[in-house]
């Protein structure tokens, strides 16, 4: 090497480049699985030949059409090649040309443009810098200003929002929505500035409640407020600070919202609910708003409006911060070093967060990742959970070392209070933790992990319990303390880590480090996960390598790497489990099966016929085949041999295979005029299922027959009756049944007219075909399933229900006393115990109704 160059340790530094310094570098480095190495071409440019130009600085108001022409004096012909830093430009724009066009331009397409044009003698380098204003609105009340968006959605039981201002007086309406237009009462929320205090306010029907902050924000300051709401219970924090929390009054919990979206004020302040400012004069907000964000979705508040009323640009830059002659651009965060990720402050330098495929100091590098390997706080983030009643998880984990770090977490807000759901490596055990509101419930596996080593890990938390399994062995349970009810879970589901930099971890996780090793082949019940696709987030996630060396920045050259794991080469691949056994992959060639009771064998391959030793108890009908058995037990007994003595109420559990039957003269069917109601309240996981069935008997086929029907169809509940000349088909897609949460159903029939109410909130209406309006139903009542489903119901429906039916009346029945009123019934048991707060019966009735 020249003498300018030295070589320290794993770096190469050349001092004062000269043109004899240009070639081919390769740096080398030894690791346990051989030899790494990476190839550097080094070009040296003479000065004379690199032209700099001036850069200069475009400016162009949001939604207009920029043209960039590169401005350069070299002789032609000259190539042009565009790019921009740190992004792609739209495909729409020819980069070869000497002028580009940008239609439409917004936030996002600010920054800086570079052309690089050549004419194979010269070559030079033209920077364009592209302002775009007008990206924040300034509200200025003058005589009125607002916003109109779309009506908060998916907002009946919970949502969260941000919304970042900075107000030029103390007082004001940030943000409004209603639900009865030109009336002042009904439900809302608010959000105000009184006397430079954010209040939040809220209706859900019976009073107003009302949450403020504990201090006044600053005019002329940036602020963020942030409002997290769950039934009754609202959580609001200001700046970061907080929480501030409140809890409606009443019976209601559901938020009906029907007005728009409102920000900065009203169209007409007469139309708003009175206990917004009660007593106090109306106020619009006077200042800018730059970011409202709802749930995990920034909104671009000037592209989504529906309209808009006296708005104005808010002077972001009118005090420009750039030194050195740097161009402000209006946005909240500054332009950074890193490329397509995201650059984070640091107490002498900077770090760059890379997304998923992009790796190296600046993000420079293109890396493909098909097995994540996590370390340094790296993490992926996916999609929310759906609430659920009983919560699944599993994943395989392979530890680098047994350091403290966090595997998986989501919670209830970024804050770290409420709700939260956490697996993570602590003190060298796997531990699985979660809180609902009573406590964090700790479960911990029994043996140390062994570092390098892969792991079957899977975790349920139901509601009366916990489990951790590894690798196929006995699980550890953990019992719940308290009242049970469904984890209120808002955050994205954050693996291998988690965003420090937006999000501090509950306190009972009590792990506050990412992890170091490999995950893969994630599942999470409520989440359809795809390991790579489905990334909402991500930061410096690696390839996973079956030797993991700590490269100090020496990454492996590509023939040298060995293929990524491939999960079809797993043990299980070819399903070896036989009899319904659960393979557990220990290695891409081993696995481990986990048998049911009575079967063994490596794969679970011996077995009796257990059936002449009649297993099944309390008369209990055996099923088997030549590899595994089954009981259906009669109404009063439960469990693998119906040996559990059981006792029905007001609930019943049915798995698919079950029914209870009734007797027809509940619902007799004999008046025509008169309004027949069936009313129940259910909750379920399973997207297909016959809930209820009145039609012939058994041993008739129900093909072309009178009929009535409830069914869970691809996750929405379908309401049907046929009086002998075509069916009425109900089906309300608004709302889904299949989230494990208790959803309420009224039924309706007068004639050939029917209705379906769920929730008390999404009512459908439909009619049958023909003129009777008689149905002629020979049969008894089924829940839950019948006898022989594909037969009875014609091949309408072939599964039963899968879940629980807490209440169940028809006509003026008031709630039937399941256990009683049913005379028959086949694999049914009570539902799991848990705290019975929401549901459409009070007393021994239906009598809450919100009108």
């Amino acid at each position: 090497m020249e003498s300018n160059v030295q070589n320290i340790g794993g770096t190469l530094r050349i001092n004062n480049l000269r043109s004899e310094n240009a070639g081919l570098y390769r740096c080398e480095a030894t690791g346990r699985t051989g030899v790494y190495y990476k190839d550097y071409n080094l070009h040296v440019m003479d000065q004379e030949v690199k032209d700099e130009a001036p850069v200069e600085v475009k400016t162009a108001p949001r939604g207009s059409n920029v043209r960039l022409e590169c401005k350069t004096d070299l002789e032609e012909p000259v190539t042009y090649l565009w790019s921009k830093q740190g992004d792609n430009l739209p495909q729409y724009v020819d980069i070869s040309r000497q002028t580009i066009q940008l239609n439409d331009v917004g936030s996002m397409d600010a920054g800086t443009y570079t052309c690089s044009a050549n004419n194979g003698a010269k070559s030079t380098d033209v920077p364009i810098i592209l302002v775009v204003t007008g990206i924040v609105p300034y509200f200025t009340q003058a005589p009125n200003s607002y916003i109109t968006l779309p009506t908060l959605g998916d907002s009946y039981i919970q949502f969260n929002f941000e919304i970042s201002f900075k107000s030029e007086t103390g007082n004001g309406l940030l943000l409004y929505n209603g639900n009865r237009r030109y009336e002042k009462g009904g439900d809302f929320i608010s959000l105000t500035l009184a006397n430079g205090v954010p209040e939040f306010k809220y209706n859900l029907g019976h009073s107003t409640t009302v949450v403020r902050s504990d201090r006044p924000v600053t005019n002329r300051e940036w602020h963020t407020v942030k409002i997290v709401r769950n039934r009754k219970k609202v959580t609001m924090y200001v700046d970061g600070e907080g929480p501030y929390i409140g809890t409606a009054d009443g019976k209601y919990i559901g938020l009906d919202l029907s007005e728009p979206l409102y920000l900065g004020g009203v169209p007409d302040p007469n139309n708003i609910h009175s206990d917004v400012f009660g007593y106090s004069p109306y106020e619009g907000f006077v200042g800018c708003i730059s970011r409202f964000k709802i749930g995990h979705a920034h909104q671009d508040i000037l592209r989504d409006n529906l309209n808009k009323t006296g708005i104005t640009t808010c002077e972001t830059c009118s005090e420009n911060r750039c030194q050195n002659n740097g161009a402000c651009q209006e946005a909240l965060s500054k332009e950074d070093a890193c490329g397509t990720g995201r650059c984070i402050d640091t107490q002498n330098s900077f770090e760059c967060q890379c997304p998923l495929g992009r790796s190296g100091r600046r993000c420079e590098r293109e890396i493909t990742i098909n097995e994540p390997a996590f370390q340094n706080d790296a993490y992926i983030a996916y999609p929310t959970p759906r609430p659920a009643r009983r919560l699944k998880l599993s994943m395989r984990v392979k530890v680098n070392d047994v350091s403290d770090g966090v595997l998986l977490y989501c919670s209830e807000t970024e804050e770290g209070h409420g709700d939260f759901i956490s697996l993570a490596v602590h003190d060298r055990h796997l531990e699985f933790r979660f809180d609902a509101g009573n406590g964090a419930t700790v479960i911990k596996q029994n043996t140390e992990l062994e570092p390098g080593q892969w792991h079957v890990v899977t975790a349920t938390r139901s509601l009366s319990d916990g489990r951790l399994i590894v690798d196929g062995e006995p699980p550890a349970v953990g019992r719940l303390a308290g009242n049970h009810k469904t984890l209120n879970l808002q955050t994205p589901l954050y693996v291998g880590g988690y965003d420090k930099h937006h999000v501090k971890i509950n306190d009972g996780v009590k792990v506050y480090s990412g992890f170091n090793g490999c995950i893969s082949e994630i599942s999470v019940s409520g989440l359809d996960i795809n390991i790579i696709q489905n990334v909402t987030d991500s930061s410096n996630v690696e390839q996973c390598l079956e030797d993991q060396d700590v490269d100090n920045n020496i990454y492996a050259h590509e023939n040298t790497q060995k293929p990524p794991y491939d999960n079809r080469q797993t043990g299980c691949s070819s399903n070896p489990c036989l009899n319904r056994g659960q393979c557990y992959p220990l290695t891409p060639k081993d696995y481990k099966c986990s048998c049911l009771p009575g079967f063994t064998g490596r794969n679970c391959e011996r077995s009796q016929n257990v059936c002449d030793d009649q297993p099944c108890q309390n008369q209990g009908v055996c099923k088997a085949n030549s590899t595994h058995y089954s009981c259906d037990c009669l109404l009063g007994f439960t469990g693998y041999n119906c040996e559990q003595r059981t006792e029905l109420r007001s609930d019943a559990h049915f798995d698919g295979n079950g029914y209870l039957e009734f007797s027809r003269d509940l619902l007799s069917h004999e008046k025509e005029e008169e309004t027949e109601v069936i009313a129940l309240e259910l909750s379920t996981n399973s997207s297909e299922g016959l809930v209820f069935w009145h039609g012939q008997q058994p041993n008739e086929d129900g093909q072309g027959q009178d009929f009535i029907s409830l069914a869970i169809v691809n996750g929405y509940l379908e309401y049907s009756f046929d009086l002998g000349m075509g069916p009425a088909i109900i089906m309300d897609h608004r709302k889904r049944v299949d989230d494990g949460e208790r959803h309420s159903v009224i039924l309706k029939r007068t004639g050939r007219k029917g209705s379906m109410e769920i929730d008390q909130t999404w009512t459908k209406e439909g009619e049958a075909e023909g003129f009777t309006n008689t149905i002629n139903t020979n049969g008894n009542i089924y829940i839950g399933g019948t006898p022989n489903i594909a037969k009875m119901t014609g091949s309408k429906f072939t599964r039963g229900f899968s879940g629980c039916i807490h209440g169940f009346e028809l006509q003026n029945s008031q709630r039937l006393d399941l256990g009683i009123k049913a005379i028959n019934g086949l694999n049914v048991k009570p539902c799991s115990s848990f705290e019975d707060r929401f549901n459409i019966w009070r007393g021994d009735g239906l009598s809450i109704h919100k009108w």
